[in-house]
C-alpha cells in the first residue's frame, strides 16, 4: 500500500516535471524569438546608421573639394592680381627710368654747348 502511494507520487512528480520542462522549453524559445527579433531590428538600424554615416562622409567629402576648388581659383586669382601689380609697378619704374634716360641724355647734349 506505502509502495503503490509512493509510486504514485513519483508518477505525479515526473508528471509535474515533465509538464514544468515542455513549459520551460517553450518560454525559453520565446524568449530567443523576441531576442532574435531585437538583435535583427538591431542590425538593421546599425545599417541604416552605416548608410547614414557614409552619406554624411561623402557630403562633407564633397563640400572638402568645393572650398578646395574655390580656395585654388582665390588663389589663382590673387596670383594674376599680384602679377598685375607687378606688372604695373615694373612699367612705372620703366617709365621712369625712361623718362631719366631722356632727362640725361637732354642734359648730356647740352653739356658740350655750356663749354663751347
Amino acid at each position: 500500500d506505502v509502495e503503490v502511494a509512493l509510486d504514485a507520487q513519483i508518477d505525479a512528480l515526473d508528471t509535474n516535471q515533465a509538464a514544468r520542462t515542455v513549459e520551460s522549453k517553450r518560454t525559453v524559445e520565446v524568449d530567443l524569438a523576441l531576442l532574435e527579433n531585437r538583435l535583427e531590428g538591431a542590425g538593421v538600424t546599425f545599417e541604416e546608421d552605416r548608410v547614414a554615416t557614409q552619406r554624411a562622409i561623402e557630403r562633407a567629402h564633397l563640400q572638402l573639394l568645393r572650398t578646395l576648388q574655390g580656395l585654388r581659383d582665390s588663389l589663382g586669382v590673387e596670383i594674376v592680381m599680384r602679377i598685375e601689380r607687378e606688372a604695373l609697378a615694373a612699367k612705372r619704374v620703366s617709365d621712369e627710368a625712361f623718362a631719366l634716360q631722356e632727362l640725361l641724355q637732354g642734359e648730356a647734349g647740352a653739356f658740350p654747348s655750356t663749354l663751347g
